[in-house]
């Protein structure tokens, strides 16, 4: 039986959402049917990506690397390569993969779903008009939450008819330990507390300084608490988060564990996911915390009323501000924790990556 070949084309397979999700489903998707290729275009260290998170050594990677969005030499390879390769369906994830699959479209003429992960409020000109140009090369467009395709169809001018909802998920069933939180304190060096817990690239959109800041309000409010902040992760602004750190003398109770790959570990280790991030689109590390039984404190962005059910499985941080965070760390700390965290797991089997994948395959 010959099997359809999908493309799954991504930027790179450094750890992210886009990444975690695209590794889930090429697990879950049933390799009697279907031959699996993953296309990356940046160069990318396999120690700490999702790249070892694939099970099946089957799946036939083409990795590339652009200089430049006018690496003309490499799109030619790239064009020759998928026109070769003749897959029935490429999912493209983030802009750069979605450039780049949609300007080869002209030579290798393959159906392109491109998925969208994000509201971009603060995207240049330059790549709306490119993304507004280059949709008609899409088949579909996936948008990971209502808000996102509402965002995006207005931002680039075009039809919400083009777009499809279907939102991110994950392996649920793949987060758990058998470990006790007092062994996995141990054994991740982290003292006797109780712990709140962020998982992101350390970037601007992120917030991650105003939620240092934040927290900090909350201990100078709250010094006799024994609720500590750990901050998973790694991206350009990590320096100044730890200069931050160290200044102000918050290392006792801030830790910022850089990059981890055993991520589900440190969720284990907390109580609650927190994020103070400006933009989102439905974030898989949200879904991962929910899984692992955690409410989540975090501000309103696209995707967050699909999770987050205010008093129910966590808080929104109503301003963005120290103030704000104050207040919805406060609400978590009166709350009924154990129904909270209930409600968190009961809420993370919605977004099981078998609805996922049996929505993507109906696009082929």
């Amino acid at each position: 039986m010959n099997k359809e070949k999908i493309l799954f084309a991504i930027n790179d397979f450094r750890t992210g959402g886009a990444q975690k999700l695209v590794a889930d489903q090429i697990n879950f998707i049933d390799k009697n049917k279907y031959e699996i290729h993953v296309m990356t275009f940046m160069s990318y260290d396999k120690k700490t990506g999702f790249w070892n998170h694939i099970t099946d050594k089957g799946v036939v990677f083409h990795e590339y690397h652009f200089k430049s969005l006018f690496d003309f030499s490499s799109y030619k390879l790239v064009a020759d390569a998928i026109k070769e390769l003749a897959p029935a369906i490429i999912f493209s994830h983030l802009f750069l993969s979605n450039f780049i699959t949609r300007i080869t479209f002209l030579f290798h003429k393959s159906k392109i779903v491109t998925v969208e992960h994000n509201t971009y409020k603060a995207r240049a000109w330059k790549y709306v008009i490119a993304d507004k140009i280059l949709a008609k090369f899409s088949s579909r467009i996936i948008a990971v939450s209502e808000e996102v395709k509402l965002y995006s169809s207005s931002q680039i001018g075009i039809s919400t008819d083009k777009y499809i909802v279907i939102t991110n998920a994950m392996d649920v069933e793949s987060v758990t330990t058998e470990k006790s939180k007092e062994l996995l304190l141990k054994e991740l060096h982290l003292p006797n507390a109780r712990y709140l817990i962020n998982v992101a690239r350390i970037v601007k959109q992120k917030n991650h300084l105003g939620l240092i800041k934040g927290y900090e309000a909350f201990l100078q409010k709250n010094k006799e608490t024994d609720l500590h902040l750990i901050i998973v992760g790694d991206g350009i602004m990590k320096k100044e988060l730890d200069e931050y750190v160290q200044t102000n003398r918050l290392d006792s109770n801030i830790h910022l564990v850089g990059l981890q790959q055993d991520v589900i570990s440190y969720l284990f280790a907390s109580e609650c996911f927190i994020s103070t991030s400006f933009i989102e689109g439905l974030s898989v590390a949200y879904v991962e915390a929910l899984a692992a039984g955690l409410p989540i404190i975090s501000t309103k962005s696209a995707g967050t009323e699909e999770l987050i059910t205010d008093g129910w499985n966590g808080f929104y941080v109503t301003e963005n501000n120290s103030e704000g965070i104050v207040a919805a760390i406060e609400k978590y700390e009166q709350s009924n924790k154990k129904q909270m965290s209930y409600n968190a797991a009961i809420r993370a089997k919605t977004f099981s990556i078998d609805k996922s994948v049996s929505r993507y395959l109906e696009l082929i």
